[in-house]
């Protein structure tokens, strides 16, 4: 374990940090710990903020040898777990990289990650999640290919990226304003989504790199009609929310999305008649598209907010 506040000298250019934030998962973050300790190999530090005032996470992230610094943020909410990560994005670092504590990164995974965001000259780099179903996943979800994002040609511009496997170029943050994760979205979700797209709106350029590959697992609570309808109507909400926020046109981004929902209706039908199947593309374009609507009439889903026990909902 490092001090945040101790002397580091000369500034190391070609160091990262890598920024995790946690609540109660213990099994899943001593895993990506583990995965991140092979390819780390020196020109990474990093920091885990644990969201649980109590310290659940405490004893696995100062015991493992990977961890540089541990921190609680007592604040609940995702954004500022995010934020307190962002305390530690000093001028040493070149960039920051996010994952989340549910994921695991292959032994090259930062190499590829770090070269891509040198090679490419981009200012964001977002690379793919895989999600791996348990064995007793619904077969309608393997089918219909459900929790399987799409996948890009490196160098595909984006609007935006999340903060499941994204590197952040400092020069870009500092650029940008040293923008901070707003907190009004720490329930709702989608508070990367509105980080990232700001950033983007500032001057930086976001780019896909597809051989940056993370895993994930999917908890049995997730493994339903409801949350991926839940889940894909929140993406359209927090899209209009974000759009309405930086007065990005969101009511032009609406008028395109009615054809497209259309198109995709139909395909739906198709494929529940044709191919037996309900596809997933279309069920979350459709979900999508309204959730559009629904963040334009001010409409919220709080996928983050916690019970009263301190459990998330979902």
């Amino acid at each position: 374990m490092v001090d945040m506040n101790s002397s580091r000298g000369d500034v190391v250019s070609e160091k990262y940090l890598v920024s995790v934030a946690t609540y109660m998962r213990p099994e899943g973050l001593e895993r990506l710990l583990d995965s991140l300790g092979a390819g780390t190999n020196g020109r990474a530090d990093v920091i885990v903020v644990d969201n649980d005032p109590d310290g659940s996470a405490r004893a696995i992230a100062e015991s493992h040898s990977v961890t540089t610094f541990y921190t609680i943020q007592s604040e609940p909410g995702i954004a500022q777990a995010r934020n307190k990560g962002l305390e530690y994005f000093n001028p040493e670092y070149k960039a920051l990289i996010f994952v989340d504590d549910d994921e695991w990164v292959e032994d090259d995974w930062l190499k590829t990650l770090t070269n891509y965001l040198d090679s490419s000259g981009a200012d964001v780099v977002q690379g793919p999640v895989v999600t791996c179903l348990p064995d007793d996943c619904p077969t309608w979800i393997r089918r219909g290919g459900f929790f399987q994002r799409e996948r890009a040609k490196s160098g595909t511009p984006l609007l935006s990226a999340a903060t499941n496997n994204t590197a952040l170029r400092r020069s870009a943050w500092v650029q940008a304003g040293e923008p901070r994760f707003d907190t009004s979205f720490s329930e709702t979700g989608g508070s990367d989504w509105d980080f990232f797209w700001g950033i983007r709106l500032s001057g930086a350029r976001i780019v896909y790199c597809n051989e940056a590959v993370v895993s994930e697992d999917v908890p049995p609570s997730r493994l339903s009609a409801r949350w991926l309808l839940r889940r894909s109507t929140r993406s359209g909400i927090v899209h209009s929310r974000v759009r309405l926020k930086y007065n990005d046109h969101p009511y032009r981004a609406l008028v395109k999305g009615v054809p497209r929902a259309g198109y995709y209706a139909l395909l739906f039908v198709y494929g529940l008649v044709i191919g037996r199947k309900i596809p997933a593309k279309p069920f979350s374009v459709i979900s999508f598209e309204t959730g559009k609507v629904l963040g334009l009439m001010g409409f919220r889903t709080y996928e983050y907010r916690r019970t009263d026990n301190g459990a998330p909902v979902a």
